[in-house]
């Protein structure tokens, strides 16, 4: 399961982007894939979202980020045997603080 060459965006936690997230991924409290499609986010939305792209081998990074909490966004794709290529979207929540780093597992 990787998220390589794919499109990853951090959103603030906010009243907003919490319902939003909880929309469509049925919780904002642990990883989870999409489970739900929702109309176009509120003007401005999209302007505080920041965005970079996974590496070859998955990994991202996201500096200089004040202290709070946040919501990571990305694609995932996998192959199966059985039934080829498969993957969707997922996001998890992070909080960072005193500028430290934060892993994250963006995984259903």
């Amino acid at each position: 399961m990787t998220c390589a060459g794919e499109e990853v965006h951090l959103v603030s936690w906010t009243r907003y982007s919490a319902e939003r997230f909880g929309k469509i991924y049925g919780t904002v409290v642990r990883p989870a894939i999409a489970v739900a499609t929702v109309e176009a986010a509120e003007p401005g939305y999209l302007d505080l979202v920041r965005s970079t792209r996974c590496d070859a081998d998955g990994r991202f990074a996201f500096n200089g980020l004040a202290d709070g909490a946040y919501f990571v966004q990305t694609v995932v794709s996998w192959e199966t045997v059985s039934s080829g290529s498969q993957g969707g979207a997922v996001m998890a929540p992070v909080s960072v603080a005193d500028g430290a780093t934060a892993k994250v597992v963006v995984s259903p």
